[in-house]
C-alpha cells in the first residue's frame, strides 16, 4: 500500500501583476473610477498600508458589485458567498490540518476542501500573491 502524497497548495497568479494589468489601471481602463480617484486612492492605500480594493469600497469610489465583477473577470475566478459554504464540512476542516494559521491570516485566505492534490481556498484579495 502506498501513501496518499499530500494536497499541495498553488499561488497563482505566481507574480504580481505587470503594470499594464495593475488592478488600478484595469479599474480605470473599464470605466469603473477615474484617474483622479485612482491616485486619491493609492494615497490613502500608501497611509492606511491596506488593500486598494478595501480603499476603494470603504471611501465609496467603487460598489461591490463592480468590485467583483472586475476581480472575477482579471482573476478567471467565481465569486464565493461564505454564507452558502458549510465551513463544518468534514474537507474543510481536512484541508486547514495543511495551512498554518499564520498563513492563512497573512493571506486573508479560507481553506474550502481539496481536489486531488491541490487545496481550495477563498481569498479576500488575489492580488496579493506576490
Amino acid at each position: 500500500m502506498g501513501t496518499t502524497p499530500k494536497p499541495t497548495l498553488t499561488l497563482a497568479p505566481t507574480t504580481p501583476f505587470p503594470l499594464e494589468r495593475r488592478i488600478g489601471t484595469v479599474l480605470v481602463q473599464s470605466g469603473a473610477i477615474t484617474r483622479d480617484q485612482l491616485a486619491c486612492a493609492l494615497e490613502l492605500q500608501r497611509i492606511r498600508s491596506a488593500p486598494l480594493g478595501e480603499v476603494l469600497l470603504n471611501e465609496h469610489m467603487i460598489d461591490d458589485a463592480t468590485w467583483l465583477a472586475i476581480m472575477q473577470r482579471e482573476f478567471h475566478a467565481p465569486p464565493c458567498n461564505l454564507d452558502e459554504i458549510d465551513l463544518t464540512d468534514v474537507r474543510a476542516q481536512e484541508s486547514a490540518t495543511f495551512l498554518l494559521r499564520a498563513f492563512c491570516e497573512q493571506r486573508r485566505c479560507l481553506p474550502l476542501g481539496t481536489a486531488g492534490n491541490e487545496i481550495m481556498v477563498v481569498m479576500a484579495d488575489p492580488g496579493s500573491l506576490k
